[in-house]
């Protein structure tokens, strides 16, 4: 139930312009990481500003949208990984199998919990939901 506030508004703004400068440089140095991460910026963030601007209806998006940034980050330091170490792969599938691989199965994992919710389940029925930073006995 929470609004975004200024400082949410101006670090999203900020970000979005930083992968549009990336993405320009890139283009403009003929710099393929630049275009990529710029690329995958503004792709990533966009919709989230609209989600600050409209919220979703279902109160269970947060829910979805954190399986999805932390599988997105697993994408990010796996296809590094790769890109640094899987030379004998061709320049695109070091780039490319990653994503290609998890996207599919955060996908069928999004619709069994999509699924789950629908039946009436809130997240805490379904997965251990708490934040890390408090003890267990609190």
């Amino acid at each position: 139930g929470q609004r975004a506030t200024t400082v949410d508004y101006v670090v999203i703004v900020a970000a979005i312009l930083t992968g549009i400068f990336m993405l320009v440089q890139g283009i403009m140095h003929q710099a393929i990481l630049g275009i990529i991460f710029g690329i995958g910026i503004v792709a990533g963030l966009i919709p989230d500003l609209k989600k600050m601007i409209k919220p979703p209806a279902d109160k269970n998006e947060w829910f979805f949208e954190h399986i999805g940034g932390m599988t997105g980050s697993y994408i990010a330091s796996l296809t590094a990984f790769s890109v640094t170490n899987l030379h004998f792969l061709p320049t695109l599938v070091q780039w490319l199998w990653p994503s290609v691989v998890i996207i599919p199965i955060l996908s069928m994992v999004i619709r069994k919990y999509k699924i789950k919710f629908a039946g009436g389940r809130r997240p805490a029925d379904v997965a251990e939901v708490r934040l890390a930073l408090i003890p267990d006995n609190a």
